[in-house]
């Protein structure tokens, strides 16, 4: 399998770029964004394991009377397809794009840094057609991230496991960690994340001291695609 094969490739308006325009390629190793000035190359590829989802959105109908006014960085409202807020006169698609990148700190250890790169497509004359491109692209980043075969590469490609979407996650939380914020924790922290992925989820809140042992040891685990405490 050819991990450096172009899949897609694009010359974009980044915003969470500084509004710059980069040319992204999407391969089986990941997205890397390039910017180009005075004969040098700047590039920034993002690992696919650290992707974990992205969503097609639009912009959200300003609440301002003029719809003219240029965007200022940091700005830009979004809201999904059929919410009945989007702004009809804005033609663009917009793909938000997330991952959890691995950086190293100064003292030495790790952590996941959140990132959002969201990619304006307007190459087309009409929203209908520049959303398409979009959700072209979202569905060949979500088939890489679950180890699918892209829709764009021969069919001798290996197809690696795929993940069945149907089943949810198992989310057995005690109220009583964290000390006495899991629930919390649990709302703040992890939901973001897997709405972000589009995880379906089953929440249970333990009642008891072995309550998650006891609720595992009486139902049908395989319904749900892990578990998660």
């Amino acid at each position: 399998m050819n991990q450096d094969r172009i899949l897609l490739e694009e010359t974009f308006y980044v915003l969470t770029k500084k509004n710059s325009v980069f040319r992204v390629r999407l391969t089986r190793k990941g997205l890397s964004l390039i910017k180009e000035s005075d004969n040098q190359e700047k590039k920034q590829t993002i690992p696919t394991r650290d992707i974990i989802g992205c969503k097609c959105l639009r912009s959200r109908k300003s609440t301002t009377s003029c719809s003219c006014q240029s965007l200022p960085r940091g700005s830009l409202k979004v809201v999904e397809e059929n919410s009945g807020e989007q702004d009809e006169n804005d033609i663009s698609a917009y793909l938000y794009i997330y991952a959890y990148i691995l950086q190293n700190t100064k003292s030495g250890s790790c952590k996941r840094e959140r990132t959002i790169i969201t990619l304006r497509f307007r190459s087309f004359d009409k929203y209908e057609d520049n959303n398409k491109e979009a959700k072209r692209w979202r569905n060949t980043i979500k088939q890489l991230i679950k180890g699918e075969q892209a829709q764009n590469e021969t069919p001798d490609t290996p197809i690696m496991h795929k993940i069945n979407e149907q089943r949810k996650l198992l989310v057995l939380c005690n109220p009583k960690s964290g000390p006495g914020r899991g629930k919390a924790i649990f709302q703040d922290k992890v939901v973001p994340i897997l709405q972000e992925a589009e995880i379906p989820y089953d929440l249970h809140i333990t009642k008891h001291a072995n309550y998650a042992r006891e609720f595992v040891r009486t139902c049908n685990i395989y319904q749900w695609s892990g578990i998660v405490l």
